[in-house]
């Protein structure tokens, strides 16, 4: 749980809504905010991927579990 949650808020500091490291690494770096946006799509495409595959792998051992009889589900 607390993986997930610390990949969403770091998602959430690149993202451009709000994006507070986003416009932060704007101004000490002097680059304009759409240029560390697209430089940055790679991160924020396996930022997004990972807590879904986390979410995923807690299911697939919880029906595993339930189907095993380990729960008495």
């Amino acid at each position: 749980m607390a993986v997930v949650l610390c990949l969403n808020l770091t998602l959430g500091l690149v993202t451009t809504p709000v994006g507070t490291g986003l416009f932060t690494a704007s101004l000490l770096t002097g680059f304009r905010a759409e240029c560390i946006a697209f430089i940055l799509m790679p991160f924020r495409a396996k930022l997004a991927v990972k807590p879904v595959l986390a979410t995923l792998q807690e299911v697939g051992t919880l029906l595993l579990q339930c189907m095993c009889g380990c729960f008495g589900c």
